[in-house]
């Protein structure tokens, strides 16, 4: 018995062998990346598909016109608010491309006002050069000029174009100032 106990283990042995290389030649394990886009029509995305357990997998999400990009979902929590993301994939993913229209930012996010009141307004848009930001820009009335940007109670910027990061919730004020003649 003892003779015919090593012979085994050199089969299973062998066996073992030959299935890693079948499975290593058929390019290993697959497993899929699926990407639901929230709300439908609010951007493109790159990176579904199905790949080989244990690569790097690049995900892209580009807004449509309207839209920013607001975080990457899985399991109802966010993992990730930069629009391109890479991680080692290990099993099945089941991930969200979460977009906001800038309105929804202006609404739930970045509270935009004016002061004085109707000396101006503040005009806002996606920021081409980055898909997780909105620019904002001030529009001074007559008799009016733009003095600069109050930010959470500080003011930080006298240009009157800013790009605002949408992932912190604050306050900006555009503060406008009367023309003496």
């Amino acid at each position: 018995m003892h003779r015919y106990k090593s012979q085994i283990m050199v089969i299973l042995g062998l066996f073992l062998a030959i299935l890693i290389a079948v499975i290593a030649f058929l390019g290993g394990v697959k497993v899929e990346v699926m990407i639901t886009v929230n709300p439908p029509g609010g951007g493109q995305i790159e990176g579904e598909g199905r790949y080989s357990s244990g690569k790097e997998v690049t995900i892209n999400a580009q807004p449509n016109e309207g839209y920013v990009f607001y975080e990457w979902i899985k399991k109802g929590e966010r993992f990730a608010v930069s629009p391109n993301y890479s991680f080692k994939i290990w099993e099945k993913k089941d991930l969200e491309a979460r977009f906001l229209t800038v309105d929804e930012v202006r609404e739930k996010i970045i509270r935009v006002s004016v002061t004085p009141e109707a000396a101006g307004t503040v005009e806002t848009e996606p920021y081409d050069a980055h898909a997780s930001k909105i620019v904002l820009n001030a529009v001074p009335e007559n008799s009016f000029e733009f003095r600069g940007w109050i930010i959470d109670g500080e003011l930080i910027e006298t240009k009157m174009v800013y790009v605002a990061d949408i992932h912190k919730e604050k306050e900006i004020i555009a503060r406008f100032e009367e023309i003496e003649e």
